[in-house]
């Protein structure tokens, strides 16, 4: 008897111990400052100056605002998908921006689909493509 109740002592004491809340939003949604900026042949980490206010606003709406100093210089849709990624040979999550070329511009990418992960409050964003380049960003809300 005796073991059994130190066992459930032991259940309720590890039950109590984990974390049951997410301290991170691993969501999409939300504004996001480029920090920076990966160059794809070098893999040099260009920092992005803070004065610089490069803001992509994600909405859950799935439209999307990309500011510069305030300024909206391009809008449109986004939509995500799952799909193979050529690095990886495995599925991986993709934002597509379709044809915005004002946005084409600013992410220095030739395609608006995009290869990206979360990790607790930083977004990567990058082409899948052997050498190529992409974003980082930091999530401001």
């Amino acid at each position: 008897m005796r073991s059994f109740i130190g066992l459930i002592a032991m259940v309720v004491l590890l039950a109590t111990a984990c974390k049951k809340d997410r301290p991170y939003n691993d969501s999409l949604a939300g504004s996001w400052k480029e920090v920076l900026s990966v160059d794809g042949f070098s893999g040099r980490a260009i920092p992005i100056a803070d004065d610089s206010a490069r803001i992509l606003d994600l909405k859950n709406d799935k439209t999307f605002e990309f500011l510069l100093h305030g300024t909206v210089v391009a809008f449109g849709v986004y939509d995500t998908l799952s799909k193979i990624s050529v690095l990886s040979n495995a599925m991986a999550a993709f934002i597509s921006f379709g044809q915005n070329s004002a946005l084409q511009d600013l992410l220095g990418q030739s395609q608006t689909s995009l290869r990206y992960s979360i990790y607790k409050d930083t977004l990567s964003l990058s082409f899948d493509a052997y050498d190529a380049g992409g974003k980082v960003y930091k999530r401001l809300k």
